[in-house]
């Protein structure tokens, strides 16, 4: 049954039971009748699950808090980490926001796109860039037919996969805005989030595929969750010029 165990161990009666040759080619026997192992205990155990799990979290070298400016492309914005258990997932469905509802007019005037750099089962880098809606969201797919490269994210059993978030600004003549505010009180700022939903659906926010299991994780599962970007960065019109 999922979740429990049975344990057995194969062990040598005695060493009679036992025949070798050495290099000689001469017969060599144990020398009484001591059960090698000594033990029936097993030390390998081997539990049976359903499917694996599934954790979100920031990374630790997420971006540090900083200025963006007009115009500007693939600036790093966020990291997150996502870390398995049992088994090995594949990423199908994820969702990158401005999930803070005083920043989500802020990031959608000024956020032209974003882009994700991770790893697929291969190991090779690969990236994935979707345009930002109004809504101030941009909801990634991958899909694997069984033939050709496999493009999906995919996080090692027991391991981790960090999904790096970068940004295109927009331009001026594309509705950006500005801070004008002095420094000590920014007025134009926001971060980058991994959220569970899209258009308030779990089913769109987020799906995994277990790798053995195949089952399915959205957006609802246990584990998943929203996690926000580590810090906010600031959106100026120039960048500075000496």
């Amino acid at each position: 049954a999922s979740g429990t165990y049975d344990y057995y161990a194969f062990d040598i009666i005695s060493t009679s039971h036992v025949t070798a040759l050495d290099s000689s080619s001469n017969t060599v026997n144990g020398d009484d009748n001591t059960g090698p192992n000594g033990e029936t205990t097993a030390t390998q155990v081997l539990t049976v699950a359903s499917s694996g799990t599934l954790t979100p979290s920031q990374a630790p070298d997420s971006p540090i808090k900083g200025a963006a400016y007009w115009g500007q492309n693939n600036v790093p914005f966020s990291k997150f980490r996502l870390t398995s258990t049992v088994e090995g997932q594949y990423i199908e469905k994820l969702t990158i926001a401005a999930s803070v509802a005083a920043e989500i007019i802020d990031a959608a005037a000024n956020v032209k796109s974003i882009t994700l750099t991770y790893k697929n089962k291969a190991g090779s880098t690969l990236t994935s860039t979707q345009s930002f809606t109004s809504g101030a969201s941009a909801n990634f797919g991958w899909s694997y037919s069984g033939s050709g490269t496999d493009l999906r994210p995919y996080v090692p059993k027991d391991s981790n996969l960090d999904v790096a978030v970068a940004a295109s600004l927009r331009t001026s003549a594309e509705g950006a805005t500005q801070d004008t505010g002095v420094a000590s009180t920014p007025t134009v700022f926001f971060s980058l989030d991994l959220t569970d939903t899209y258009n308030g659906s779990t089913t769109n926010g987020f799906k995994a595929v277990g790798e053995g299991s195949g089952t399915v994780l959205d957006g609802a599962s246990t584990n998943i969750k929203s996690v926000s970007g580590k810090n906010n960065l600031y959106i100026y019109r120039v960048y500075p010029k000496v």
